[in-house]
């Protein structure tokens, strides 16, 4: 049995496995689709721009809330978000005005995921503890920074997009599962 330090690292890092994975394909799914720099580059610019403006409110809004069903439910967003991109991708011929906004959504929904998560992160352990298991997350952190890329280029040159995001509503689900086990927050 997990306890529930673990629970939280293991989720958070598989969230942020998922999101890097994610933000990997999107450039490459949009330069096989289009064989285009500049609408790639336009696609990243303009997907960022709502979670910009958002960014300075997410805090305030997340003030008072019960950080736990905040990272549950931006991990039932996410799965729905992307199940919603899989449907786009496979019955709307990749309607790219849907999947711009949908990617739009995602944005804010992972930076309410982060916020939610950092915020938990000194309540969820004693004083004594913080230090060892911070450096854990950091670890963790940056061992899914690096990990996340590598396996969303590998994953969609050998299964393509459906199959990246496929794995990405595997992943959010199992995370708002051991999230859902925790008890601490």
């Amino acid at each position: 049995m997990l306890n529930n330090e673990k629970r939280y690292l293991i989720s958070r890092f598989v969230n942020l496995i998922g999101n890097s994975i994610y933000n990997i394909c999107i450039p490459l799914y949009l330069l096989e689709k289009f064989e285009s720099l500049m609408i790639t580059g336009a696609f990243f610019t303009l997907v960022q721009i709502p979670m910009v403006v958002l960014l300075p409110f997410i805090g305030s809004f997340l003030k008072n809330k019960n950080l736990k069903h905040t990272m549950l439910a931006s991990n039932v967003i996410s799965v729905v978000i992307f199940v919603m991109v899989f449907i786009n991708e496979q019955f709307f011929s990749s309607s790219f005005i849907l999947f711009m906004i949908l990617t739009m959504l995602e944005k804010i929904n992972v930076a309410i995921f982060n916020i939610s998560s950092q915020s938990a992160f000194p309540i969820l352990f004693e004083k004594k503890d913080i230090d060892e298991i911070n450096s854990l997350k950091s670890v963790l952190d940056n061992f899914a920074a690096l990990l996340g890329p590598t396996l969303g280029t590998v994953i969609y040159s050998k299964g393509g997009f459906s199959v990246v995001v496929g794995i990405n509503i595997l992943s959010f689900a199992l995370c708002f599962l051991m999230l859902f086990e925790y008890s601490a927050i």
